[in-house]
């Protein structure tokens, strides 16, 4: 991976943490890869 591959990468995951989940659903899928693992 190249290093502006990696800084797009990188922003846009900085981008996408940044913004507010729009519904209930949203908010639970960030969190169910913690549920699903315990």
């Amino acid at each position: 991976m190249s290093e502006a591959d990696f800084a797009q990468y990188q922003q846009a995951l900085i981008n996408e943490l940044k913004q507010r989940p729009q519904t209930l659903s949203e908010e639970a899928s960030r969190f169910s890869n913690d549920f699903e693992s315990r």
